[in-house]
């Protein structure tokens, strides 16, 4: 828990490569944690690491199904031209509590 919670003071301060390190730890010792893969994921958005960062969030969603944050790579797929992969994301997302995306995502004529 310490190294995410390491990662996560690395994330906001924008040191994202550091945070990476830091969850790749935390990964190491609980590979069962899905908030370790999500924060990793966020950590490989913000340095334009798209695919890296899919790969972490789906691993996040495969371990905790009702994962809420790791569907926010809807927005990835979205912003890349993938409506079939980020629509049902969103709305997935939104079902969840936190429909922002969905909202952005219909706003731009991305979704229904």
């Amino acid at each position: 828990m310490a190294y995410n919670n390491r990662g996560v003071e690395h994330y906001k301060l924008g040191q994202y490569q550091c945070a990476i390190e830091d969850y790749n730890k935390a990964i190491r010792m609980k590979p069962y944690d899905s908030g370790n893969y999500n924060n990793r994921g966020a950590a490989y958005t913000m340095l334009g690491q798209y695919q890296r960062a899919i790969n972490d969030f789906n691993k996040a969603i495969g371990l905790k199904s009702n994962y809420a944050d790791a569907y926010a790579r809807g927005g990835i797929y979205l912003l890349r031209g993938n409506k079939e992969l980020g629509c049902p994301d969103a709305q997935k997302l939104c079902a969840l509590g936190n429909c922002k995306l969905l909202k952005w995502a219909k706003g731009k004529g991305y979704c229904r």
